[in-house]
């Protein structure tokens, strides 16, 4: 089928449909002018299995309750077209041209859009199951009501693309490109984020479950009031990131590294970081939390570097061989926290909780304690304190007072009977000097 053609197949099926109200189309959607006439076409009585339109033009086209299953559009021009109210199952549209098209409760199962361009197109009400989408450029598209169900959207490029009110579910995201993309109030279940690109992307409102992010970038990502549910980040490299508001549950970060970051008003439960680079960031109004009654490795082989805790709390969580450099605590809660095996640099603690927290074998550099810290009941086991200073702080029922403080210094180290060094604490002196007058 050559173009004349396909001119003379639209010209003879040019119609108004009274099944569709044009003006409410209209409304939503414009018209639709070449030349100053509008065009409305109807397939509908051709065999849609026979419809051979490959490689043809096509533009500004309004296909209106069209059934068009089967048929072939590969490499078309389809420029501006309206397909309201289709079928477009088993389609082939591969390497199409759809700038600026609108598809309005469309149904696209099975059908190949791979390689198409989609530039600055619109999906509304449809149906994209089983879709091959692959190697196709969305940059600027909407989609809006619309479900994406076990399809291939690997190498898809969605710059600057919006998903509102979307559900999208087993899908595969390899290598797609999301850059300046936004996501408001939609779900990505069971979805593969593997080497997606993630630059400047915005999500509000939206669901992440059973989703796995995997050597990946992020880099100057806003994410507000969204849930995180059985997810799974191994090998991310994120920076510029921002949590607000959201909730995470069993979530493993993996042999990742985050710098700059900023958790605010998040919760945390049953998540771990496991060899994880954390940089320059802050946990905001973060509770961390397990669910288990029993203590629960939460940061293994962790490096932090900078990193503060405010009005934070961390109650009965475990940091297990991990590198804790500059950071600090303030206002924050850390009862019944386990250090295991760490070794904290810089660390500062302000008007903060450490109530029966554990230090065990993780020696202590610089450690500064202001403004009420609470150290009731903390235990210091084969760790030593390295130019310790404690200004206005309670160590009531804390073995700190039994430990050796090396003579003009504020060195704290493990007490040993053969020690003839100054015990640290009121007690400690009273200790000394009733087992000299003996």
């Amino acid at each position: 089928m050559n173009q004349q053609e396909v001119d003379n197949i639209l010209a003879l099926h040019k119609f108004k449909l009274m099944g569709i109200n044009d003006d409410l189309i209209n409304q939503h959607f414009g018209t639709n002018q070449e030349d100053g006439e509008q065009r409305s076409y109807k397939l509908s009585d051709l065999e849609s299995n026979q419809l051979d339109f490959s490689n043809k033009k096509l533009r500004n086209v309004k296909f209106k309750c069209v059934d068009l299953s089967n048929a072939n559009f590969e490499g078309a021009d389809l420029k501006g077209s309206k397909f309201l109210n289709v079928n477009i199952s088993n389609a082939n549209f591969k390497n199409a041209k759809f700038k600026g098209a609108v598809f309005y409760n469309a149904c696209l199962k099975n059908t190949d859009l791979s390689e198409a361009i989609f530039t600055s197109a619109r999906f509304e009400n449809c149906e994209l199951d089983g879709v091959n989408l692959s190697q196709s450029k969305f940059n600027n598209a909407d989609f809006f009501r619309s479900g994406i169900i076990d399809s291939n959207l690997e190498l898809i490029s969605l710059y600057q693309a919006t998903f509102k009110l979307c559900n999208i579910a087993d899908c595969s995201f390899k290598e797609a490109d999301l850059s300046d993309a936004s996501i408001y109030e939609s779900s990505f279940e069971n979805v593969n984020f593997e080497q997606t690109k993630f630059l400047k992307l915005y999500v509000d409102s939206s669901s992440f479950k059973k989703a796995t992010f995997n050597t990946l970038d992020m880099t100057e990502v806003r994410i507000e009031t969204s849930e995180w549910i059985d997810v799974s980040f191994v090998g991310v490299t994120a920076t510029d990131i921002r949590y607000g508001n959201c909730h995470f549950e069993n979530v493993e970060f993996k042999s990742s590294k985050i710098t700059d970051f900023y958790f605010e008003e998040a919760a945390l439960t049953n998540v771990t970081f496991n060899s994880v680079e954390l940089n320059d960031g802050q946990f905001y109004r973060v509770n961390v939390a397990q669910s288990s009654t029993e203590s629960v490795d939460s940061f293994i082989e962790c490096q932090f570097t900078k990193v503060r805790f405010e009005c934070a709390n961390l109650n009965r969580i475990n940091f297990l061989k991990s590198k804790i450099n500059s950071t600090t605590i303030t206002s924050s809660n850390f009862t019944e926290t386990k250090f295991d095996e760490c070794v904290l640099t810089e660390f500062q603690c302000n008007r903060s909780n450490l109530s029966n927290a554990y230090f065990i074998y993780s020696p202590i550099n610089d450690f500064s304690l202001y403004y009420k810290t609470l150290m009731h009941g903390v235990q210091f086991e084969e760790s030593e304190i390295i130019d310790a200073r404690f200004n206005d702080s309670e160590f009531d029922g804390s073995n700190l007072l039994n430990m050796r403080k090396e003579k003009n210094s504020n060195n704290y180290y493990p007490r040993s009977d053969d020690d003839e060094v100054e015990s640290a604490g009121l007690f400690g002196f009273l200790r000394s000097f009733f087992k000299k007058s003996a």
